[in-house]
């Protein structure tokens, strides 16, 4: 349990052909004509979408991922040393079988962002992500749960 946000990862590149699937994707290797690169760009590589300076890997400064209204699998309410309260929600754990899940069936696993950009000063967001203007990625974490201060959650089922 954290106040700040942190970097926990996770090896995902066993559900790299379930990505191309929920992303619309061929994975055949072409692109479906929709922007599906940023599939590749913002999943896959591990040079994009992180804010690179020359000190090293760090928060982005052209381009964020967004995530908001996905929802959580509650699990239960937690509390810190200083009386903080977070949710503790179910999350995907490395090998678990994702076939079938979309965004519509598994809404608590399958999660989609956004990509906002900073162009000459002005924050905007980039919708030619996907035919929704999104893209979905599993909800995946080693312990099969995670933890979210209580700020910031807004709905769980």
């Amino acid at each position: 349990m954290q106040t700040t946000p942190n970097d926990f990862h996770v090896d995902e590149s066993w559900l790299i052909e379930d990505y191309y699937k929920i992303n619309n994707y061929n994975v055949n290797g072409e692109h479906d004509g929709l922007g599906m690169a940023r599939c590749d760009n913002f999943l896959f590589k591990n040079d994009t979408a992180l804010y690179n300076t020359n000190a090293g890997p760090g928060f982005p400064r052209r381009e964020l991922l967004t995530m908001s209204r996905n929802i959580l699998q509650e699990i239960g309410w937690e509390t810190d040393d200083r009386d903080r309260r977070y949710l503790k929600f179910k999350t995907l754990r490395f090998g678990n079988n994702v076939v079938g899940m979309t965004r519509a069936t598994h809404p608590q696993f399958v999660h989609q962002f956004t990509i906002v950009q900073d162009r000459n000063g002005v924050t905007v967001t980039n919708p030619k992500v996907n035919r929704d203007g999104y893209l979905y990625y599993y909800l995946v974490s080693r312990d099969g749960f995670a933890y979210m201060p209580e700020r910031y959650v807004k709905r769980v089922v």
